[in-house]
Parts: structure tokens; sequence; C-alpha cells
């Protein structure tokens, strides 16, 4: 499996574990608790931040996300979803071409470390 197949693998399964902490999910105390650890292993292997599970949430459910709170229409819940899923892809994404970019110039950077010159930097009269 290449290095991009094993993040794209991460990153669905980051999101399927985050699925199952949503009120709606059916899932009991102890999938929940599983669903947190293998979120935190996922964030790690990903070098993300890790969620803190023992912060107390700030605001309403949902406050986060909008002004007003959580919206009580499921509409606005999918399309959240979605708008989050887009968002956390776009990120995996930059985060790869700026690892790509910083290789790249790390590379570049050594050759001309290493690079000798032949050239006279006055011309000879």
């Amino acid at each position: 499996m290449t290095e991009k197949s094993e993040k794209d693998a991460l990153w669905k399964d980051l999101k399927l574990q985050w699925s199952y902490l949503k009120r709606d999910s059916g899932a009991d105390e102890v999938k929940k608790g599983a669903a947190k650890e293998r979120i935190n292993e996922i964030q790690e292997a990903l070098k993300l931040d890790k969620t803190d599970w023992n912060q107390p949430r700030s605001g309403p459910p949902g406050s986060h996300l909008t002004n007003a709170g959580a919206s009580s229409n499921p509409s606005d819940k999918i399309l959240i979803e979605k708008v989050l899923g887009n968002v956390l892809d776009m990120k995996r994404v930059m985060s790869e071409e700026f690892m790509t970019i910083t290789q790249k110039i790390n590379s570049l950077d050594e050759k001309m470390k290493s690079c000798t010159c032949n050239c006279t930097m006055e011309k000879s009269s």
C-alpha cells in the first residue's frame, strides 16, 4: 500500500470513527470510548492535533459550527457534515502538498550546499 492510499484510508477511518460519536449513531458508551481512542490514534498517525476528550464543551452543542448553536433541521446537519468532510479533505491535500514542497526545497538546498563551482568571482585582467 502506498503512503497516499494509507493516508486516504486513515482519513476515511477518521470520518467513520467520528460518526460513532453522533447522538443518533446508536453506538453504546463502549463503542464511543473505542471510537475516541481510535480517533486519537489516527490523529497521531496523521500528525494532527489530538482531541482532548476531558476538556468541557463551551457553549451549546454545535455552537462552534454556527453562531446560533445547533440546528434542529436535519438537512442543515447533513450540509454541515458535507462541508466539514470537504474541509478535512482539503486540509489533508494541502498538508500533503506542503510536505512535498518542503521536501523539494530541502533537496535543492542540499544540492546547492554540495555543489562546487569552478568559476571565479573576479575576472582576471
